[in-house]
């Protein structure tokens, strides 16, 4: 399986404290089978804790180095929340997408309706590739407007929500998407070791035993699997 929402970058967050935790993290995904993962912490411009792309990834490196034994590929991303400053810092190049490739994952509240249509739209226009976080979650989403916004944006749905971890709401939303076929990606959106894990399997299965196998496939590995070896051709070439 291939996570590609994590908060598992040491320190910078709500996710993991330190980078003990941080390796525990990865010990226990490495468990369920991943074996890509994208560690995506919060980025929230003119935050308290909101850190450059060069800090954020002078502490990847550090990640990367210390977790050499674990059999996992890491990738560095983060978790737009979204601004009207957004854009253009993306357009400048100033927040982290995935391995600075076109792929990116963004989040809205969760309580006030922005046009993400729009906002979708105009991200695209300018060459990336949305990925909207966990709309589940989203107080005001509707599958009728989940299925606009899949023209604009790929769709992640939190593992968490498919287990019931975010209330009746969520869980009931998650599996409308699903049935649905809007889903393109689950996700652990793990934030420690204890109660918000990587825990990837008992969603999988869930998934697996209501929509079938190659469902479960598909939104647990074979599209990331797609993306991730986009990203991979993208360093590739930047390198030469």
């Amino acid at each position: 399986m291939i996570d590609i929402h994590t908060h598992i970058l040491p320190g910078v967050d709500d996710g993991s404290i330190d980078l003990e935790n941080s390796l525990i993290m990865l010990k226990q995904a490495n468990e369920q089978g991943v074996t890509h993962l994208v560690l995506t912490p919060h980025s929230i411009l003119n935050s308290r804790k909101f850190l450059s792309k060069e800090d954020l990834f002078l502490r990847f490196q550090k990640l990367v180095n210390a977790a050499k034994d674990i059999p996992i590929q890491l990738y560095l991303g983060s978790e737009i929340f979204y601004t009207d400053k957004v854009i253009s810092k993306l357009d400048s190049g100033e927040l982290q997408t995935f391995s600075d490739s076109k792929y990116l994952l963004i989040e809205f509240s969760m309580r006030n309706e922005s046009d993400l249509d729009e906002i979708l739209y105009n991200i695209r226009v300018k060459g990336f590739q949305p990925i909207l976080a966990h709309p589940e979650r989203y107080e005001y989403m509707t599958v009728e407007k989940l299925k606009q916004l899949k023209e604009n944006a790929l769709i992640q749905i939190n593992s968490t929500s498919i287990e019931g971890f975010h209330g009746r709401k969520a869980k009931k939303k998650a599996f409308e998407f699903l049935k649905e076929g809007l889903v393109d990606f689950v996700s652990s959106d793990c934030h420690n070791s204890t109660t918000r894990t990587c825990s990837l399997k008992k969603s999988y299965e869930i998934v697996f035993n209501k929509f079938g196998e190659e469902t479960a496939r598909a939104i647990f590995e074979n599209n990331q699997l797609i993306m991730i070896q986009e990203i991979d051709k993208y360093l590739d070439n930047s390198r030469k």
